[in-house]
């Protein structure tokens, strides 16, 4: 495995934008304390623990195939298409290429962003 820590805190402190970035627990215990990357329990304290109200998150719970997004195809054989994916089919491929393609497990460190797509 590779340790993408130190490439994560370059890219972050570049953007001045940037709210968080949020790295999910780990038994090897990162401990880290830069203000822009949090781990999950910070988050939750932060933005998602329910006794705190003014902090707490509304979170729906929705269907199996609510939409979660839209991708439009590029277009260069024709009129762009859109492609809606649903919150259960976008689970079920995150798990799948996380846990069954890229072998990793709650031992791992992963470092994971989104290539240039267009989200509307």
């Amino acid at each position: 495995p590779y340790n993408q820590l130190q490439k994560l805190r370059e890219i972050v402190s570049t953007l001045d934008y940037l709210r968080a970035a949020i790295i999910f627990p780990s038994p090897c215990g990162l401990h880290l304390d830069e203000d822009k990357i949090m781990t999950t329990d910070i988050f939750s304290i932060k933005f998602g623990d329910s006794r705190d109200q003014e902090c707490a998150i509304d979170f729906n719970n929705v269907s199996f195939s609510h939409p979660l997004f839209i991708l439009y195809t590029s277009g260069t054989t024709g009129p762009s298409k859109k492609l809606v994916h649903s919150v259960g089919g976008t689970l079920i491929k995150v798990v799948m290429e996380h846990m069954l393609n890229g072998d990793m497990n709650e031992n791992d460190v992963v470092f994971y962003n989104t290539s240039v797509i267009s989200f509307y």
